[in-house]
């Protein structure tokens, strides 16, 4: 059980900065998959997000891509990355 004051203060809190780069990460991850027409794997992600200055390995795109596709497309969530 949360106080009422607590859970006020956890909603107001200002966004750190791990979920700034996580959302920003995302977007990028979900727009060059789009431009791709699905057909980017996580090696060939990474590679482009790097150049755009992203420190990323080919695990982490692959695991933010299988969740962002079984969260928002479930019919293709068994595609390889």
């Amino acid at each position: 059980m949360v106080s009422r004051c607590g859970d006020s203060r956890w909603r107001g809190r200002l966004e750190s900065r791990r979920e700034i780069t996580n959302r920003r990460l995302d977007a990028h991850i979900k727009t060059t998959w789009a431009k791709s027409k699905g057909r980017f794997e996580s090696p060939r992600i990474m590679d482009e997000l790097s150049e755009m200055g992203f420190p990323v390995s080919k695990n982490l795109v692959a695991r933010k891509i299988k969740r962002w596709l079984s969260l928002d497309r479930p019919e293709v969530s068994g595609k390889k990355l």
